[in-house]
């Protein structure tokens, strides 16, 4: 689960750089930043679920593939603004790389 580790920790580092950066209370924009708030939580939260190896971390995959696809296709809503781009990209990756882990684990299971 290398690869998922690094991915997950480039999403969250990426999100959490954002929000720190990012200062701007316009309304249209407050749903993406509550996005990426809690895409950055828990993709921090997965890698401790991974290095615990408590049998949810397939389950909790799902989660995150499906808030990082969320996050990233709501950035793609305000795509005029190149900020979000960085964002975007490392939360596309990021459930791209936890499908290829889920992938992986249902051959395993076959």
């Amino acid at each position: 689960m290398n690869l998922i580790n690094q991915r997950l920790l480039e999403c969250a580092e990426t999100c959490e750089n954002f929000i720190d950066e990012f200062k701007n209370n316009d309304p249209q924009y407050k749903r993406f930043l509550q996005l990426t708030k809690d895409c950055a939580d828990v993709c921090r939260l997965a890698i401790k679920i991974i290095q615990n190896r408590s049998g949810i971390e397939y389950k909790f995959l799902n989660l995150v593939q499906e808030l990082c696809l969320i996050c990233a296709e709501e950035g793609r809503n305000l795509w005029y603004d190149l900020r979000f781009h960085k964002v975007i990209a490392d939360c596309q990756l990021c459930a791209e790389a936890c499908q290829e882990e889920l992938d992986a684990h249902s051959i395993i299971d076959l």
